[in-house]
C-alpha cells in the first residue's frame, strides 16, 4: 500500500526533534545542559559581594532555575535550526516536499524527493495510530510518521494499520 503527499520543512523538523529527543541518551543531554545552567546561574548569584550567603539562597535559587529554563530554551532552538538546516541541505530546499511511503510483506520504504530509505518489518518495534498519523516506531528510538493527509479517508487509515500490523507479526514469526 503506497500513500504520498506533500509536507512542509516545519512539519519534518518537528518530527525529527520528537524522534530526537524521545531517545533517553538526548534526554539526558537535555537534564545535564539545564543542571549545568543552573548551576551557572546559583554561582554567579552567589558570587556577588554584596549578598550573604543566607540571603543570597533564595535569589540563587530563583536565578538558577531562570538559568536553567534560559539555557534549555537555547539549546532547544539551536537544536532546532541545527535540524531544519540539515533536512533542507539534504532535501534541497525549504519544500514543501513530495513524500511518498509504501509498506510492502519486506518492509517500508519512504521517498523524499531524490532521498530513499527502507526500514526492514524486522527494525519496528511498534505501530502506533496518532492524530497526526500512523507512526513506526523503531528499535534503535527513530520513527516514521505516515502523515493522515496522506489518506484519503479513515477508512484508508485503517486499512493502511492493519496491513502494517500484519507484515510485523509475519516478520516477527
Amino acid at each position: 500500500m503506497r500513500v504520498e503527499y506533500e509536507s512542509t520543512l516545519r512539519d519534518l523538523t518537528q518530527h525529527n526533534l520528537r524522534s530526537l529527543m524521545s531517545k533517553r541518551v538526548n534526554q539526558w543531554h537535555r537534564i545535564k545542559l539545564g543542571l549545568f545552567c543552573t548551576l551557572i546561574g546559583a554561582g554567579v548569584w552567589l558570587g556577588r559581594s554584596d549578598q550573604t550567603i543566607r540571603e543570597g539562597l533564595p535569589g540563587a535559587a530563583v536565578t538558577g532555575v531562570l538559568g536553567g529554563c534560559v539555557g534549555l530554551f537555547i539549546y532547544s532552538y539551536l537544536v532546532r535550526k541545527s535540524v531544519a538546516q540539515q533536512i533542507s541541505a539534504r532535501l534541497g530546499g525549504e519544500g514543501p516536499y513530495r513524500i511518498a511511503e509504501e509498506i510492502t510483506p519486506k518492509g517500508i520504504t519512504c521517498r523524499m524527493g531524490a532521498q530513499q530509505t527502507q526500514a526492514d518489518w524486522s527494525a519496528i518495534e511498534q505501530i502506533v495510530e496518532l492524530p497526526r498519523g500512523v507512526e513506526l516506531r523503531k528499535k534503535d528510538g527513530g520513527t516514521i510518521l505516515v502523515r493522515r493527509r496522506g489518506f484519503t479517508s479513515e477508512h484508508q487509515v485503517m486499512e493502511f494499520v492493519e496491513l502494517a500490523r500484519q507484515y510485523l507479526r509475519a516478520a516477527e514469526v
